[in-house]
């Protein structure tokens, strides 16, 4: 966006020892070696603590203790982070979020981490935690982000979180049998991933879960099966997806008042997009109604970008600003979904095999997409169609500006991409 010259200065850097946030989020090349899936980072959480009407901070780190600074006011931050009980040491943390919890008005703590599920901090109001003894979260697997929402309609807030993976072969290698000249997975393994007719190499991500919340702060997962999801045809699901997730935001799409769900998904594993019939209960959106989506979702956020009163969202993802690398990652459209009775990625690659045949690890296919959707209709007609995409960048983040920075910018018109050189 073109600032005129004469428009005041928007934001002013502050440093580390006027603030007194002196908190970064660093990880060494040994343990990110160890563990690629490290590299994805960490959040934050923002809310006022202890109610002294200031917004508080709450930093992830993925090597070493996460930080709570408590907001004095005047750009000056208190770390209360040992006082508090929230350091969460010894585990890789991802995302964080502060929200009331047990309905005592108090903002309470929820952390992910690789490995480690996902964790709950009850606050007592001071700024002072306790660590729920039995709180019904999963404390493993690779809980990459959460989103929160009243899903069931019973005034309290629910869980949604996103699994990727914890470890994958990419890291640690993978042992394989050779039975008269054909490779084969062994079998401990073959829950965890599988081997393609064309003979490529591909691991599972593991199961998101959606908890509903008692109103107390205890969490009961909702089982995938069953009848409490249902595909886009209607009919129960056969089974929990295994999606790599990366992002989930839950938002009131098609304007019934229930928070539906977006889950952004990386690699093979397309986007899932639920709509919530008010009770808890979702179905797959119409696969019409959203015909492609981003191969490498990593983030998500709506807004109501061209105030028709319909909610947009944006998806971002990843590709190289070099040519030449471009030219590596150019990934292959396929037949439209409804030829084919599914839903594919928007530029779903045809992956090469994960290892190439010296074992080296071979680098995947990136496509081109970071873009936003366009909301075309209320609920018996919702659609969605393209409208940008966003200038190329190796990597992105997991979170997005929200509506207010939204609203700013859809009153300027963005200038049409510059031609590739």
């Amino acid at each position: 966006m073109k600032v005129l010259a004469s428009t005041k200065t928007g934001f002013t850097k502050l440093s580390g020892p006027a603030t007194g946030i002196t908190f970064t989020n660093l990880l060494s090349d040994t343990k990110a070696a160890e563990n690629q899936i490290r590299l994805s980072g960490s959040g934050v959480a923002l809310g006022d603590i202890d109610g002294d009407g200031w917004c508080d901070l709450y930093l992830c780190r993925m090597e070493g203790a996460n930080a709570l600074y408590r907001n004095l006011g005047d750009w000056r931050f208190q770390d209360l982070t040992v006082a508090a009980g929230v350091a969460c040491p010894d585990q890789w943390s991802t995302a964080a979020a502060l929200a009331d919890l047990d309905g005592d008005g108090n903002l309470d703590l929820l952390v992910n981490a690789l490995g480690g599920g996902t964790r709950l901090f009850f606050n007592d109001g001071k700024g002072h935690f306790t660590e729920a003894a039995d709180s019904g979260l999963v404390r493993r697997h690779g809980a990459m982000s959460l989103a929160l929402a009243d899903v069931d309609g019973d005034g309290d807030l629910d869980l949604y979180v996103a699994n990727y993976r914890t470890t994958t072969v990419r890291s640690t290698g993978l042992e394989m049998l050779n039975i008269n000249g054909r490779r084969m997975l062994k079998p401990e393994d073959r829950d965890q991933m599988y081997i393609t007719p064309s003979g490529f190499l591909r691991e599972h991500g593991e199961v998101d879960i959606l908890y509903l919340n008692d109103g107390k702060g205890h969490f009961t997962a909702r089982p995938w099966t069953g009848g409490a999801f249902l595909d886009e045809d209607g009919k129960p699901l056969n089974g929990p997806p295994r999606d790599w997730g990366f992002s989930v935001m839950m938002r009131d799409m098609n304007g019934d008042g229930a928070p539906d769900i977006y889950v952004c998904n990386d690699f093979w594993t397309p986007d899932r997009f639920w709509l919530n019939d008010g009770q808890g209960h979702f179905r797959a959106l119409a696969r019409l109604a959203l015909p492609c989506t981003s191969s490498f979702s990593m983030g998500v956020d709506f807004a109501d970008l061209n105030r028709d009163g319909f909610d947009d969202f944006f998806v971002l993802d990843m590709q190289s600003p070099d040519p030449v690398r471009r030219m590596t990652q150019a990934a292959c459209n396929e037949p439209p979904a409804a030829a084919r009775g599914r839903r594919p990625p928007l530029c779903s690659p045809s992956f090469r095999s994960l290892f190439g045949e010296s074992g080296r690890t071979v680098r995947k296919l990136k496509p081109v997409t970071e873009g936003m959707r366009c909301g075309r209709g209320p609920t018996a007609s919702l659609r969605f169609a393209p409208s940008v995409r966003l200038g190329r960048q190796d990597s992105t983040g997991l979170s997005l500006r929200r509506t207010a920075s939204w609203h700013r910018w859809s009153a300027h018109p963005m200038p049409a991409p510059k031609p590739s050189p």
